[in-house]
């Protein structure tokens, strides 16, 4: 509690040339509002005891708060040094599956290549047996023309001697035979 001399402000009060019970009761309101400013606005030792209380409490407070946060910091770790184990894993897991794979398509490849080669090969030995085909096939159709030539130069020479004979067998006929010249001047209606 804050201690308010009365008697000294009164004594200055009257030496600065105010009356007596003036000064009195200026000195009495001045204590009076003095300890109710102190009592509503500064802390008593119950007051600053408590404020200790609470701030020990929030101490408290602060170092589980701290403790948990470690806490969370150590679970945090070791999830993270999980994962990234499980991480390595599969990382590790997906290099052999994909060396695998790319082992497994260069074999296919590779056979796929040699299956076409061979193929392309066999063709290349069809085109060429064929292309001797076609040489042959030429050959036979050049032989075959050169026949028909002289298939076609006999039925020549056949048309013009039965030509020949036909005429010769008319102009037979027609002399042999003067009925029949009548006959074919008739027929063709050169007589009447």
């Amino acid at each position: 509690m804050v201690t308010f001399d009365t008697l000294k402000l009164s004594k200055r009060l009257r030496d600065a040339g105010l009356p007596a019970a003036q000064a009195e009761a200026i000195a009495e309101a001045e204590a009076e509002a003095l300890g109710e400013f102190v009592f509503n606005n500064l802390a008593t030792k119950g007051d600053i005891s408590e404020l200790k209380a609470e701030i020990a409490d929030l101490r408290g407070d602060i170092a589980e708060v701290k403790g948990e946060i470690s806490e969370v910091r150590s679970e945090i770790t070791q999830v993270q040094a999980r994962l990234e184990g499980e991480i390595t894993q599969v990382q590790a897991r997906l290099e052999r599956e994909i060396a695998q794979v790319r082992s497994e398509l260069k074999t296919e490849i590779a056979q796929v290549r040699s299956e076409l080669k061979a193929e392309i090969s066999e063709l290349r030995g069809e085109v060429a047996d064929l292309r001797g085909e076609i040489g042959d096939l030429r050959g036979e159709i050049g032989d075959l023309r050169g026949e028909f030539g002289k298939i076609d130069a006999r039925f020549e020479r056949m048309d013009r001697k039965f030509t020949l004979m036909f005429t010769v067998l008319m102009f037979t006929i027609i002399f042999l035979n003067q009925d029949a010249l009548r006959f074919l001047a008739g027929l063709l209606g050169l007589t009447r």
